[in-house]
């Protein structure tokens, strides 16, 4: 995970900082690997969460990173729905904070992340505010029933197939 966070952050992006901050001890880290890892190897896609009162005082997640290969395959958005959904469970009465770079904005935004504040300047690089609000009873009603209709649009598609019976018997009605 250190080293995809260095290779990124401060490699790439030609920023020399403090990647330790003392922070990940405190923090639960998420990443994901190749089937054909090596350890040494970076990992393929990392992100940190912070709990309340680390950084904020609100939850938050960072150092969010992917391997150039890996970009624009959708596992760095994966990685980012796990880490919403982590901090959902293990922080239900709060919003989650995070400190974006502002080219990100839309990335984030669809995590249900808004922009809060002016940007700034963080190591050279234009960031942003961004907070994603503390879900409320609606929502999380509104998302249930969501997920129900695409899990129910996927099982149509698959209906008659051999796939529709992957995972047991389906009662159909």
């Amino acid at each position: 995970m250190i080293r995809l966070r260095l290779d990124v952050f401060v490699v790439e992006q030609d920023c020399v900082y403090a990647d330790l901050d003392g922070k990940d001890l405190q923090s639960i880290h998420l990443w994901a690997e190749s089937a054909e890892h090596v350890p040494g190897d970076a990992a393929e896609a990392v992100v940190r969460l912070l709990p309340p009162g680390v950084s904020y005082a609100e939850p938050s997640i960072g150092r969010v990173a992917s391997i150039k290969s890996q970009r624009g395959t959708g596992l760095g958005q994966e990685l980012m729905e796990r880490a919403v959904r982590a901090c959902q469970r293990m922080w239900p009465d709060y919003a989650v904070q995070i400190s974006a770079q502002q080219y990100l904005i839309g990335f984030y935004e669809s995590f249900g992340f808004e922009v809060v504040g002016e940007g700034y300047m963080e190591d050279n690089i234009p960031h942003i505010g961004m907070v994603r609000p503390r879900p409320t009873w609606e929502k999380m009603m509104l998302e249930i029933s969501n997920a129900a209709r695409d899990f129910e649009a996927i099982y149509r598609s698959l209906e008659g197939s051999d796939e529709a019976s992957i995972g047991g018997s389906w009662n159909k009605k």
